[in-house]
């Protein structure tokens, strides 16, 4: 069997293979995962389990099911400080009496 033929066959079984495991069904889009500064007490707050939501500017087009992957900022020092922690998001409100406009408030979950 020559290359191509080959290659044309293991194409057509990895896909033949993919719609099987997944039961015909389409491929979720991949997650998005954003990347975001914290500041310490609230990387802290969210890390021992106080915190489960963030209020963020609504510019990245946040959606259940992202991934956030917060980065701890000590703001004293202007730095990143090395720390970081992914969540998922479970939930998202925005335009809503009582949230300005160009915001959003962001329910999440640690992994």
């Amino acid at each position: 069997m020559d290359k191509l033929k080959l290659k044309a066959w293991t194409v057509r079984l990895l896909e033949w293979f993919r719609k099987w495991l997944f039961l015909g069904s389409e491929l979720a889009e991949p997650i998005k995962v954003h990347c975001i500064k914290c500041e310490k007490e609230f990387f802290n707050d969210v890390a021992e389990g106080y915190k489960s939501f963030e209020i963020r500017k609504n510019d990245r087009n946040y959606q259940p099911g992202d991934d956030i992957v917060l980065r701890e900022y000590d703001k004293e020092l202007a730095e990143l400080t090395g720390r970081e922690l992914r969540v998922s998001i479970i939930y998202f409100l925005a335009d809503y009496p009582g949230i300005e406009p160009g915001y959003c408030i962001l329910g999440i979950e640690e992994y």
